[in-house]
């Protein structure tokens, strides 16, 4: 699948950010949202590959060589991992499981991508940390009658959003737990 690798400059040319998107314009919208650096960008820069895979070895090698004021830096790996180059690790593996398999996913689909238990998801979402989508399972006739139960589907843009907003916070609930990748 097409993937963007966009660089954002400020007005002195200076490299603000690299990220990696299926639509860098898109992206951008949601960076004017929640990134506190978003008026500083002049200038946006936009590189295509035919796979993510290729656009986040290049953003990989683009963040190492060119090192962007707002990404956090990757050592690599024969100089060890920060707890912040585990969380953007783990970022970049749950990223890339979303977009590439579902728009809806159950609390138990979410809980199994950050190997964890679906009460942690469910806590996130309760807390508002993560968002979702609440829906109702259908009537049980239970001894006390007939219920309703609530049931929650999160989205992969609710899921990258999670996600991102934990990056740009340091904090990755979940990047201890997650095992090396193959």
């Amino acid at each position: 699948m097409k993937t963007n690798l966009y660089r954002h400059y400020n007005q002195e040319g200076t490299l603000l950010y690299v990220g990696v998107s299926l639509s860098a314009v898109n992206r951008l919208a949601q960076h004017r949202e929640h990134s506190s650096w978003f008026d500083e960008i002049a200038t946006v820069k936009i590189e295509t590959f035919d796979s993510r895979d290729g656009a986040l070895t290049a953003e990989t090698i683009a963040i190492n060589e060119e090192r962007p004021v707002y990404n956090i830096h990757k050592k690599t790996k024969d100089k060890g991992e920060t707890k912040y180059e585990a969380a953007e690790r783990s970022r970049n593996e749950v990223t890339r499981k979303i977009v590439n398999f579902g728009i809806l996913y159950s609390t138990q689909q979410v809980a199994d991508m950050f190997f964890t238990n679906t009460n942690s998801i469910k806590q996130l979402i309760e807390t508002n940390k993560l968002g979702a989508i609440k829906t109702y399972d259908k009537i049980k006739n239970t001894r006390f009658g007939a219920r309703r139960f609530k049931k929650y589907v999160v989205s992969g843009w609710q899921l990258i959003d999670f996600i991102e907003y934990s990056q740009k916070f340091g904090e990755f609930p979940f990047a201890n737990q997650n095992k090396e990748s193959e």
